[in-house]
This record gives structure tokens, sequence and C-alpha cells, in this order.
């Protein structure tokens, strides 16, 4: 049976500077008595959201709402996925839909800060059911066929969706974009809207 010592343990937290101060978080006596300060701020403060749907739905728009609102968000096509083997990890030249996956290394470089600040990644890879483990909620953008293509088609920060193949995939991936979201739980959001309010309509889910 675990000491009272160790089953008292306080520790102490300053919600703005991740600094243990006087006694207001008393933890299990499970809980190892020495945590560093940041591992404490991942563990019980911190709050890391996904923002997923398929190519076109406006999750690098989303994105750039996010960060001019002063939030933590991260393009996670950019710091984050690359193409590489999904059974060895290993960086390939074969560009194809299936070898666009997380990288385990580059992820929790990304979600590494101080403070206990909301993060938000933004993004979708092959393999990223394997991250869900980090995420407090999970928000899917849906928007119709014929603005999917429109945008597709007409975006100019990204070619990915004017190849007919790729165009035709995403379309195929839209049509099962809601059911998906039922099974997993996720958020849905009507990402036709206009972004300010499909990112208010996304922080109104994390407060």
């Amino acid at each position: 049976m675990a000491s009272s010592s160790r089953s008292n343990i306080v520790l102490t937290f300053s919600t703005t500077s991740c600094e243990f101060q006087k006694s207001q978080i008393k933890l299990a006596f499970w809980l190892l008595p020495f945590v560093d300060a940041r591992t404490f701020c991942y563990i019980f403060y911190m709050k890391i959201y996904l923002i997923e749907g398929v190519s076109g739905t406006g999750k690098t728009t989303v994105c750039e709402e996010l960060n001019r609102r002063g939030y933590k968000a991260i393009e996670a096509d950019e710091e984050i996925a690359h193409y590489a083997d999904p059974k060895t990890g290993l960086p390939t030249n074969e560009k194809i839909p299936d070898n666009w996956i997380w990288n385990k290394e580059k992820f929790n470089k990304a979600i590494e800060q101080e403070g206990d600040s909301s993060i938000f990644i933004c993004g979708g890879a092959m393999n990223q059911e394997d991250f869900k483990h980090h995420f407090n909620k999970v928000f899917t953008l849906h928007i119709d066929d014929e603005t999917l293509k429109y945008r597709l088609l007409h975006r100019i920060n990204n070619d990915f969706g004017k190849h007919p193949d790729e165009l035709a995939l995403q379309l195929e991936w839209n049509k099962g974009a809601v059911k998906y979201s039922k099974e997993r739980g996720t958020i849905l959001i009507d990402a036709i809207k206009p972004v300010s309010e499909v990112v208010d309509e996304i922080l109104s889910h994390t407060e």
C-alpha cells in the first residue's frame, strides 16, 4: 500500500506560466512525485485539437484564421507530413495518397511549447489514426461536392486536386465524409460558411 506522503502529493500550477506555486492541485498517489512543468501542462491543461477534412474543405484557411486570432495553429502539410513508406517511415519519391503520412518526431516537435495554450493541428494523413490519442477533440470540415470541385480547381495556394484523378479521388472520399465522421465521433463542421463563422463554431466547442 502506498504511503500517506505519496498519496497526498501536492503540486501547484499557474495557468499562465506553468510554474509550480501554491497548493492548488492534489494528484493521486500513483503519479510520480517529480513531474516537470512541461509534462504537467501537457497532461492536465494543454488541449490539442485536430481539424481534418478532404482537400479543399478549408483546413489551411481555418489555420490562418486561428493564427490571426492569436491561437497556435499548425499547418500539418507543411510541418508534420511528408511522403514516406507507411511500413518503414522512410522518405519516398512515390508521391501517392497512401504514402502521405505524419512523421512522429515532427509531430512531437510541433506540439512542444511552454504554457497551457491550446494547439490546433490542421490537416490529415493516411496514418493520422495513430495519433488520435493526442487529440481532445476532432473537427471534420465538410462541404458539398460542387463547392469542393470549384475550390480544388480554382485555388492558387496548392495544385493538388486539379488533376482529374486527384479530383475524382477527393470527390469520392467526400461522399463518405459525413458517415465517417459519425462513426468516429468527430464534430462535423459545415465549412461552406465564411471562415470567420467556421472558426467561431470550432471555438465554441473548445470552451
